[in-house]
This record gives structure tokens, C-alpha cells and sequence, in this order.
């Protein structure tokens, strides 16, 4: 087994599997709050978008650009971790788990970011821990959705963490 070819192909995966995420999740973000876009994402990202048109092009270039590098860390991480386990046989369904909880984990706190946006966020426009452009019409669904995004980034981590260790407990 060549260590550094199964180091690459994890990082790889782990990278089109976070920007495939990121894609999905800002095209279904943009339904819900597009301001969220218009007025944060696709500026921080200098990214351009037909305002007459459901900007398709410019979501999958946001989606890209904010969470490739995430599978750059976690496909890391997993990878390193898991070229200890003895087969090729047990490291990639291991490595394939490890990202599934990964990504459960990512989910289930972005929907505690929405929850936290819900109960804490509607309402205070004078929040200091979120960006809130002046001129936002859907105040509230644009603090629920930058809680999602902060908290989805937080999730990814904890995810890598539970990730690693579900991958150590297959060392034993």
C-alpha cells in the first residue's frame, strides 16, 4: 500500500466532498436568505452575479472558494490518522465513516446556528458578534443565516475532531 498516493487520494476527496458541500449549502442558503449574498458572501468573495437572474454561477464559485480548503484540513487530518490503520481494506470504509461524520456533525451544528439565530439573533440589530450591513431588509434571516455559516465552520472542526477519533478507535 503506497502511503502517500492514499494521503493524496483522502485529501482529494475530502476537498471535492467540502466544496460539493459548500456548493449545495449556499445554493440552499441563497433561498432563504439572498441578501445574506448579495450583501456579504459575494462581495467577500469578489465574486460578480446577474441581479436579474438566480445567480447559479456565482454560488458555485462562492461554495468553492469558502469550503475547499476545509477538506484541505479535515482530508489532512483524516488521512494522517488513518495510514496507521493495517489494511487497505479497513483505511478506506474507516476513512469514508470518519467523513460521514464529519459532514453529520457539520449539518447538526449549522441547525443549532439556525436555532441560535431564531432564539437570540431576530431582533438585535445592535448585535456586536455578527456583521449586519445597514441597508438589509431581512435583518433577522440574514443574522440566522451568518449564525449558520459561523457555526458550520465550527462544526467542520468538531467534526474532524470525532472523525479522528472514530478513526483511532479502529486502530485497536
Amino acid at each position: 500500500m503506497n502511503k502517500k498516493f492514499i494521503l493524496l487520494f483522502i485529501i482529494v476527496l475530502s476537498c471535492a466532498i467540502a466544496a460539493t458541500y459548500g456548493i449545495v449549502y449556499d445554493c440552499m442558503m441563497y433561498n432563504f436568505c439572498p441578501e445574506f449574498y448579495t450583501k456579504f458572501k459575494f462581495t467577500a468573495y469578489d465574486v460578480l452575479y446577474n441581479r436579474n437572474l438566480w445567480p447559479l454561477n456565482a454560488l458555485i464559485k462562492v461554495g468553492l472558494l469558502a469550503s475547499w480548503w476545509m477538506g484541505l484540513i479535515i482530508g489532512t487530518m483524516l488521512g494522517v490518522m488513518a495510514l496507521a490503520l493495517p489494511t487497505l481494506k479497513i483505511l478506506l470504509p474507516t476513512v469514508y465513516k470518519a467523513m460521514g461524520i464529519v459532514i453529520g456533525i457539520t449539518f447538526a451544528l449549522e441547525l443549532c446556528g439556525l436555532a441560535y439565530g431564531w432564539f437570540f439573533l431576530r431582533g438585535d440589530t445592535n448585535n456586536w458578534l455578527f456583521y449586519l450591513p445597514e441597508d438589509v431588509v431581512q435583518q433577522d434571516r440574514f443574522l440566522m443565516s451568518m449564525s449558520m455559516h459561523n457555526f458550520s465552520y465550527v462544526g467542520a472542526i468538531i467534526g474532524m475532531l470525532a472523525g479522528s477519533i472514530f478513526i483511532i478507535s479502529k486502530k485497536r
